[in-house]
């Protein structure tokens, strides 16, 4: 089944409102390629929660999601991660997450090899 998948690549966004404010799911896919998506929808307020879950994954992989200026709002803490086990980020558990977006469309990048998904969370 690897083998059919190689040099594959691909995402997809749920953004919905929730109880604390918004909440964007980035389902991807990435097979000997880096994934990119950006979202249609316009973002602002505070990133309070941030959550990786490999499903599928070769080694470790790399999150970045990037404001309309091309910095990382997870100020890197989506690099380096486990293929074995989920991560959450939240302002409680690191200094990289609570970033402030402001009007901006946010840019998913995945680099590694399998399946997973990003979630999220923005209140404001």
């Amino acid at each position: 089944m690897r083998e059919e998948k190689k040099a594959e690549k691909g995402g997809a966004f749920k953004e919905e409102v929730v109880d604390i404010g918004k909440k964007i799911t980035f389902d991807w896919y990435s097979y000997g390629a880096t994934v990119e998506r950006t979202t249609s929808e316009v973002y602002s307020g505070v990133i309070q929660r941030a959550i990786f879950i490999p499903q599928d994954v070769e080694g470790e992989y790399e999150v970045t999601v990037k404001d309309k200026d091309g910095v990382d709002v997870l100020v890197g803490g989506g690099a380096r991660l486990s293929h074995e086990t989920a991560v959450q980020l939240t302002p409680a558990t690191t200094t990289s997450i609570s970033t402030v977006v402001s009007n901006t469309k946010l840019t998913f990048a995945v680099t590694g090899n399998g399946e997973g998904r990003v979630i999220i969370y923005i209140s404001g």
